[in-house]
């Protein structure tokens, strides 16, 4: 039952936000054991550390306020308020805030001075739940010391219980302050204990969290990390950013993984759950528009393409011409018989052009596989929906077709990928020194407006 209604940014605050003529505060939203150590250190080579509220500045402030509490200059009921308050006037100056476990909370307070990009990271909450079990297991004795009393609390429990038992200690308020659809209370814009959470009600405070989700610009899976980094960089015109290494791998357990998740009580990611699967839907179409986007600016800038395209009924790619997608070696041959082997991943991506609301066939002339096998185990994707391809011969090449929709069309480019059953090189194969991890050589692709005869 909803007993209580939730507050708001103002229209002003909002407002006086977008007026501002200062460039924006890049904050990430960092939800515990959700990749956000590897995240930020992917933002922040973006902005020279003068620019980064770090963990160690937070930390400093977090010290001084101790300090104020501790010589009776802050109460209890103005703990919470006064400490957000001081994180606030130290991030001011910032262009980018990262590292520490900063709420919504801490954030709406910034918009009434700064324009604001939100970042942030979630993750499958039972696969969240099991990480932060581990991590305190993981924690050595001599490192503990360092823990404030409510981690040692949680640090010692999930020490004497199995992960079952530990879960159900739910009403102990170091676990529920930790693990009780703690992503849902990232977002939400109260600061919720268990007496407001009963006030407000579980409806009121899942609608206030996904409404604070859809304001988020960058939202994605911690599985889809790599990826969303990239997208991130081509969205802002920032340099690619490679693969990035995880700073905090963990550890497996001897017990697998799948038995611990199951053992998570539905309970304690109820709202979690809805929160995720709508982050899911919202990285997907935020990664398709950002991909639609520069592949069209990419074809806008060639203008005899453009011409080609836009008057003929048939039209190709080859890899003599700029590479339009990803996950391939550099070309090899010449002129029209240029190929580009996939690889070093298993799966590649070509964005393709084509015209909006008609129906196309995409045909893929495919030079060579690694090993004779991969032929039938390949599989094939448009727009991320699996599709079996016509095959035939030409030009001694395997060509696959596939038919387009024009609901697949409507926005001016589709995506195809191709997806190898597994890499290998060369050399494993006792065949040349080249080491490169490699699957199928791609040497064109053809779209037309009318089906192959």
């Amino acid at each position: 039952m909803i007993t209580q209604s939730l507050p708001k940014v103002s229209a002003s605050q909002e407002e006086s936000a977008e007026a501002s003529d200062s460039k924006p505060m890049h904050f990430f939203l960092h939800i515990p054991k959700c990749g956000g150590t590897t995240f930020s250190d992917y933002l922040s080579r973006h902005f020279p550390r003068s620019a980064i509220y770090t963990a160690d500045k937070s930390i400093a402030d977090y010290q001084i306020h101790q300090q104020l509490k501790a010589a009776g200059q802050i109460s209890s009921k103005d703990n919470f308020r006064l400490l957000s308050q001081r994180y606030v006037e130290s991030m001011q100056s910032c262009d980018l805030i990262v590292e520490n476990h900063f709420e919504w909370i801490v954030m709406q307070s910034l918009v009434k001075s700064r324009k604001l990009v939100l970042y942030t990271l979630l993750r499958d909450p039972r696969e969240r739940i099991v990480s932060h079990y581990k991590h305190l297991r993981r924690i050595p004795l001599d490192d503990s010391k360092g823990l404030s009393h409510d981690q040692m609390a949680a640090y010692r429990l999930a020490r004497e219980l199995s992960f079952g038992e530990f879960c159900r200690q739910i009403d102990q308020f170091y676990i529920w302050s930790n693990f009780y659809n703690l992503q849902t209370r990232f977002l939400s814009s109260h600061h919720l204990n268990r007496v407001i959470w009963s006030q407000l009600g579980e409806q009121a405070i899942l609608e206030d969290a996904l409404k604070n989700l859809s304001r988020i610009e960058y939202v994605a899976d911690v599985k889809d990390l790599n990826e969303f980094a990239r997208l991130i960089s081509l969205d802002s015109h920032w340099l690619p950013p490679g693969r990035l290494g995880a700073l905090n791998a963990g550890e497996h357990s001897s017990q697998t993984e799948a038995d611990l998740i199951s053992q998570v009580p539905d309970s304690l990611v109820a709202l979690d759950q809805v929160l995720y699967e709508e982050g899911l839907k919202k990285y997907a179409a935020w990664r398709e528009k950002v991909l639609q986007k520069a592949t069209l600016e990419l074809w806008r800038n060639s203008h005899q393409r453009d011409q080609r395209f836009l008057s003929e009924d048939e039209w190709e790619l080859n890899f003599e011409d700029e590479l339009f997608g990803d996950n391939f070696h550099g070309r090899e041959g010449k002129g029209k018989e240029t190929f580009r082997w996939m690889g070093p991943d298993r799966e590649s991506h070509l964005y393709l052009p084509v015209r909006p609301g008609v129906p196309h066939w995409i045909s893929v002339y495919l030079l060579a596989f690694i090993t004779p096998e991969m032929f039938s185990k390949t599989t094939y994707f448009i727009n991320g929906r699996e599709v079996a391809p016509v095959c035939s011969t030409a030009e001694g090449c395997t060509v696959v077709t596939f038919a387009v929709d024009p609901a697949d069309t409507n926005s001016g480019v589709v995506e195809l990928a191709i997806r190898a059953d597994h890499t290998t090189t060369e050399y494993a194969l006792n065949r040349s020194s080249d080491k490169r991890e490699k699957s199928i050589a791609v040497k064109r692709v053809k779209l037309s407006l009318h089906p192959p005869t």
